[in-house]
């Protein structure tokens, strides 16, 4: 398959009514989502709002049109959930354009306000990912995209973090009247696009609209990190094929995985924040159930992504009720674990096609690679509870957890949320130690976990495992070097630090690491680095979250390159065999 750079955007659905082309909608959908950050973070007048809001239903109706359309060509409906949410989203924007107001704002005679512009934010996110498969699936863009897909993925990290830096600088994200500085926006936005809970302002100095940000840009890294994760896998399974990987039935192969990975996320996080709706404690205050809604949904996406943001100012341990609200640490535990093994091996434990094979064939196991991920992580889990268990039972971490079932949970919750930022107790210079250690080992490969990833470990410690150790060579060469710079040169920039009796060399050491494992857990000096500081555990958090799947990445390209040479150079000599013979 050749392609051509020449017509690079040309789509297999380019033909018929030039406004409901796939590139116009895209572009349409595009200047929506700009439209509804712009009325988060600008102080606009309501008609101005209202304009806004009226562009960014273009984009979504469009879309309801374009999917309408075709199902009408074909004669029936090919996916009912497009089309049940085409109707909706066609019936939303007519009301709205009639009314002035959406369907949800009719019916509950109530102005939402923040959380209808949540609404409208959330869905022209979701129309814009099923337009970016779309464009996937079908034009030469996306054969590009796939067929460069290392590359492609270090860029849309890069264009994340650089959208959430020019968002927060919008004077609306902040409590205050000041906007946010350049320096903290970007520090703030690479440490949530990275997964990464480390930061240089307090939550006290976001507004709702900056929380809303963060909401976004991590559903969006969580997506990015987990969709790539499973075409790697996808691509890593079918390494051995001999046509061009960027062939339309691996895309679609591919595309097919990724959407179900997409619809447990979505399903799953739904789960979780209407669980956690109903068993936050009493004793936290929030200002409605928008907030309690909002809250809910925002520490499930965090949860799940591995990331350890939280809307309360010191996180969970900002209160009592916080602290001792157990059911909530519970459903929090199980979120990090789904996120930190990934969903392919979810889909392994828990699809209806694996469900059918084992009961089917009841000593069917799972993969291999299922296997390492469950047993190395939860062997982890359970050995870093004891030793938090042992080593904090009479100290600040465990003292006010006197019942059996506390000191329990706290220990797991503590073990679990090693590679989130995530805490609900205090702790002692020995867990401190014994932290840094779990966040290197880090989590799954597959999942939105940091680290040295468990699969490698399993690798490195197995004799029959030859597979993968030369990327496994790489990132422990680029971990040991990259860790041995930065130390080096944050140990002279951060002299300020260094001179403060309250602090020494190890903080510097720990918040290098968490950085670099994208754990998010802070030593408390993040807030006091320098300029100089802040840019170098930038580059650590991203070079932390792209570096692994990179490298990965370019050894399958390389790889598959190799074997297509390889075969050709095999065919062209049998053709030249069979030729002399015939000769």
């Amino acid at each position: 398959m050749s392609l051509d750079d020449s017509d690079i955007l040309t789509t297999n659905n380019s033909r018929g009514f030039f406004l409901l082309r796939l590139p116009f909608v895209f572009a349409m959908i595009a200047i929506s989502l700009c439209g509804s950050l712009v009325t988060y973070g600008l102080d606009l007048s309501p008609f101005e709002q209202e304009s806004i809001k009226s562009l960014s239903l273009i984009g979504v109706g469009l879309w309801a049109l374009r999917t309408l359309s075709n199902n009408w060509k074909n004669r029936k409906i090919e996916r009912w959930p497009h089309f049940i949410i085409a109707i909706f989203l066609l019936s939303e924007t007519i009301s709205f354009q009639v009314f002035g107001k959406g369907i949800f704002e009719l019916c509950l005679g109530t102005k939402l306000g923040l959380i209808d512009n949540l609404f409208l934010l959330s869905v022209n996110f979701a129309v814009a990912v099923s337009l970016g498969f779309e464009i996937l699936e079908n034009s030469k863009l996306g054969r590009l995209m796939i067929k460069h897909h290392a590359q492609t993925f270090l860029y849309l990290m890069i264009i994340l973090i650089l959208s959430g830096t020019a968002a927060l600088l919008m004077p609306k994200m902040v409590s205050g009247a000041v906007s946010l500085r350049l320096s903290d926006a970007f520090f703030c936005a690479s440490g949530v696009s990275t997964l990464t809970s480390l930061s240089t302002i307090t939550n006290a100095q976001l507004s709702a609209q900056g929380e809303v940000v963060r909401l976004v840009l991590m559903q969006c890294a969580g997506m990015l990190t987990l969709g790539y994760a499973a075409f790697l896998f996808m691509q890593f399974r079918q390494r051995n094929w001999h046509n061009d990987f960027a062939d339309k039935t691996l895309i679609n192969s591919s595309a097919k995985t990724i959407k179900q990975i997409f619809a447990w996320l979505l399903v799953i996080e739904l789960a979780g924040a209407l669980i956690l709706f109903g068993v936050w404690d009493q004793g936290i205050k929030f200002s409605g159930n928008d907030d309690k809604l909002f809250d809910s949904l925002y520490h499930a996406v965090s949860a799940i992504s591995n990331c350890g943001l939280s809307t309360f100012e010191n996180g969970l341990k900002t209160t009592s009720p916080l602290r001792h609200n157990y059911l909530a640490h519970w459903i929090l535990m199980l979120l990090t674990f789904i996120g930190s093994i990934g969903f392919i091996v979810v889909l392994d434990l828990f699809s209806r096609k694996s469900i059918k094979a084992r009961l089917a064939q009841p000593k069917l196991r799972l993969t291999k690679a299922s296997q390492w991920i469950l047993y190395g992580s939860c062997s982890l889990i359970c050995v870093g509870a004891i030793i938090f268990f042992l080593t904090e039972r009479n100290a600040a971490g465990l003292a006010e957890h006197q019942n059996i079932f506390g000191g329990i949970t706290t220990s797991l919750f503590q073990s679990v949320m090693t590679g989130s930022g995530f805490a609900t107790a205090t702790w002692s210079k020995s867990w401190w130690f014994i932290l840094g250690f779990l966040f290197i080992i880090g989590g799954s490969v597959l999942g939105t976990g940091g680290g040295i990833r468990i699969e490698n470990i399993a690798r490195a410690i197995s004799p029959a495992a030859k597979l993968g150790l030369g990327s496994l060579k790489k990132m422990t060469g680029l971990f040991v070097i990259w860790n041995i710079s930065a130390i080096g040169l944050l140990y002279f920039s951060e002299t300020h630090i260094l001179n403060d009796p309250k602090w020494g060399m190890d903080t510097i050491i720990f918040e290098q690491l968490s950085a670099f494992c994208n754990a998010g857990h802070s030593a408390g000096v993040t807030s006091q680095l320098s300029l100089t500081g802040q840019l170098i555990i930038i580059m650590s958090m991203f070079v932390g979250r792209v570096s692994f799947l990179f490298i990965i990445g370019r050894s399958l390209i390389k790889s598959l390159k190799i074997n297509l040479e390889c075969n050709e150079s095999s065919l062209n000599n049998n053709t030249h065999e069979r030729t002399g013979k015939t000769v």
